[in-house]
């Protein structure tokens, strides 16, 4: 996808840091924008951000987390929007732990939020990508996913997961036209 001009981009975890700097990027260049977070007060910060915009905006209070909540997502962004043409798997979290001081219950909110959640909005968005002319789906990973580092056990294994699972989609939908990138930022 090289043009943005009046595509519709849905964004999870739009309420800050990279959502929030990929929302107004994306609406500088005409996307629509779907911006979705937990948050509703993060949310509104990053909305009042882009006033002025010329695109259409509308904000939707979604756990990434929540498989019924993302079920039904696409259809609420599709009725505000008419389509999608592409989406952002932004929303993750890292907790600064060793291995042995992580609790199963950190490990199963690490994964829940940074994995499942990627896998739930491939899933449940793709139907609806499938009938744009130019869909992506860009699902944010991290240069940890790429190696081990000390007290990043579970983000490195959760964003490893994610380059995983991205590069088979992007082996397996580029037949139906829609792009797939994993993006490793880093510090």
């Amino acid at each position: 996808m090289k043009n943005f001009n009046n595509k519709v981009a849905v964004i999870t975890g739009a309420g800050g840091g990279i959502g929030g700097a990929l929302a107004k990027a994306l609406a500088r260049r005409g996307c629509h924008l779907a911006l979705v977070d937990y948050n509703p007060d993060m949310l509104e910060k990053t909305l009042s951000t882009l006033t002025g915009s010329n695109v259409k905006l509308s904000t939707h209070i979604a756990d990434v987390t929540d498989k019924k909540r993302m079920a039904a997502l696409p259809d609420e962004i599709v009725a505000e929007h008419g389509r999608l043409d592409l989406l952002i798997n932004n929303a993750g979290i890292t907790l600064q732990k060793s291995f042995d001081t992580h609790s199963i219950e950190d490990w199963e909110r690490i994964v829940n939020l940074n994995f499942w959640g990627v896998l739930y909005g491939c899933k449940f968005f793709k139907p609806f990508l499938e009938k744009s002319n130019d869909a992506h789906v860009v699902n944010m990973s991290s240069m940890t996913g790429m190696l081990g580092l000390p007290a990043q056990s579970s983000y490195c294994a959760t964003k490893a997961a994610v380059k995983g699972l991205t590069e088979s989609l992007w082996a397996e939908w580029g037949a139906a036209g829609i792009g797939v990138t994993s993006v490793h930022p880093g510090a």
